[in-house]
């Protein structure tokens, strides 16, 4: 008798482990997702600023991305000469991260 109460417990105690290990992957899995999508958008963003002004706001993609990674780009006019410019980041179509700044046609 003791001994099935050890397995048991035992038994309890390796699938709460089993179950703990693998949230904390998935949480790491999801931290290094938002990294690569955050460092995605900076980038993009940086090679739209380094653009010349295009007053309809269509802007391209122009960085490479990681396989299963894909980025929109949207604009929204704010005022003349001013943009503000969206890039956003999905994996497998699931949203990650989006980004935005202001360029200004001077």
């Amino acid at each position: 008798m003791e001994t099935l109460v050890a397995v048991a417990v035992l038994a309890v105690i390796g699938v709460t482990f089993l179950s703990a290990l693998r949230t904390s992957t998935e949480s790491v899995e999801r931290y290094e997702q938002r990294v690569i999508a955050v460092n995605l958008t900076q980038s993009q963003l940086e090679q739209v600023k380094a653009m010349p002004y295009d007053a309809t706001g269509n802007y391209p993609v122009v960085i490479s991305l990681p396989f299963g990674y894909t980025m929109s780009i949207s604009t929204e006019q704010i005022d003349t000469g001013k943009q503000k410019v969206t890039a956003s980041v999905s994996k497998d179509e699931d949203f990650i991260f989006k980004l935005s700044t202001i360029k200004t046609n001077l």
